[in-house]
């Protein structure tokens, strides 16, 4: 979700993303096409981002590997 998104934008969104993963067709349609069906807040995302970030630029820094 890009930054400055309003809340009631993220709520609504988080809401019918809840509403798929509870749904059994839904979330089969999802695993049909590879995807992991789960649900977690956007709080709880975020979070995990920023730390998934932080273990690849310091992985890419000790690796000596930089995008050009």
């Amino acid at each position: 979700m890009p930054a400055g998104t309003p809340s009631s934008i993220v709520e609504k969104l988080a809401g019918a993303l809840q509403a798929v993963m509870q749904d059994r067709d839904g979330r089969a349609q999802l695993e049909e096409i590879g995807l992991v069906a789960q649900y977690r807040p956007a709080e709880e995302v975020t979070q995990q981002t920023s730390s998934d970030m932080a273990s690849f630029r310091k992985i890419a820094k000790e690796s000596n590997i930089s995008l050009d």
